[in-house]
């Protein structure tokens, strides 16, 4: 799977998580950001792996989503930029776990 292929399914994914979650009131302001989060190996035996290979492809996605004036909120009508929370899973699938459940 190509980088863009697996960025706008990404992009895809988060933004119609968003607009369920946006929907129900259209008296409120849009939110003046979108926080993702994601687990990341940034210590233990995988943290190379995951800063050489993992990082910089979420850092391009966050960039190309916010270059481009973030995420559509159909609800709003209006673009949201992204911001995102990493997460040390210390190369731990039981902490990769905890930090998806967070």
């Amino acid at each position: 799977m190509t980088v863009r292929k697996w960025t706008t399914r990404l992009a895809l994914a988060a933004s119609l998580s968003m607009v369920g979650m946006a929907a129900p009131s259209f008296a409120e302001e849009a939110p003046k950001s979108i926080r993702i989060g994601y687990s990341l190996a940034k210590s233990g035996p995988n943290a190379p792996g995951g800063d050489t290979t993992v990082r910089p492809n979420y850092e391009m996605w966050v960039k190309e989503v916010n270059a481009n004036g973030g995420i559509m909120l159909s609800a709003y009508g209006k673009k949201v930029p992204i911001e995102v929370v990493e997460y040390d899973d210390r190369s731990s699938t039981e902490e990769a776990v905890r930090a998806s459940n967070a």
